[in-house]
């Protein structure tokens, strides 16, 4: 996943999604190590202290460790990587529909325009 950064979203929310991501894509796997937050913050081109409040976060909801030492892991709990996958693909459909929205498309519109790039195979 390219790192794109949007300026309507909190810089520390979007490196969780960022990571989010990498974990339910596999790109990371369960028990893996992540980069440490000053190598991420490099990567990232931003500030260690927005990286080090997204593995917090990234923490609190149970998707990472920290454990001394060695630094932030991946967690193995395939539960909790299932329930994250599903938030963050609720949030993404939230989002997509409420543009969709804000631009005139009625539901049955947005429908359609699903079904086409069904059809299409995007």
């Amino acid at each position: 996943m390219e790192w794109k950064l949007r300026s309507d979203r909190s810089l520390y929310l979007q490196i969780m999604d960022y990571i989010r991501m990498q974990i339910i894509s596999g790109k990371i796997g369960s028990g893996d190590k992540l980069p440490s937050v000053r190598e991420m913050a490099n990567t990232l081109n931003v500030n260690p202290s927005t990286v080090q409040r997204a593995y917090i976060e990234l923490e609190r909801s149970g998707l990472v460790y920290i454990k001394q030492s060695v630094g932030s892991i991946v967690t193995s709990d395939l539960d909790i990587i299932n329930k994250s996958k599903e938030e963050l693909a609720r949030d993404y459909t939230m989002e997509f529909f409420s543009n969709m929205i804000t631009m005139g498309f009625s539901k049955a519109d947005i429908l359609a325009e699903i079904k086409k790039l069904e059809e299409s195979e995007v």
